[in-house]
């Protein structure tokens, strides 16, 4: 039996190891501890999206970008949501 628990190091007390004991009581656990990459970590160490965001800064600063307000990205997106569910888009 295999379980993967990702949680907050701060919610680690009596409680969680008390209902890992009753989890597997009577058997040998193995416990490994290892921290999550936070997102910058995750997406600095992603070689595919860094090539997509690098592309993307580029295309920008080459003036091949569409400057828009969120507001008019949330329409735009909200817009194309409804013609697709009509069957219009």
């Amino acid at each position: 039996m295999s379980s993967t628990y990702h949680v907050h190091a701060d919610l680690l007390d009596e409680n969680f190891l008390a209902s890992l004991k009753a989890l597997y009581k009577g058997r040998n656990v193995e416990i490994t501890v290892e921290a999550e990459p936070d997102e910058t970590e995750w997406i600095v160490g992603n070689v595919d999206l860094m090539s997509r965001i690098e592309q993307a800064t580029q295309d920008i600063n080459d003036g091949k970008g569409i400057l828009m307000t969120l507001e008019q990205l949330e329409r735009h997106y909200s817009n194309a949501e409804h013609l697709k569910e009509t069957g219009n888009g």
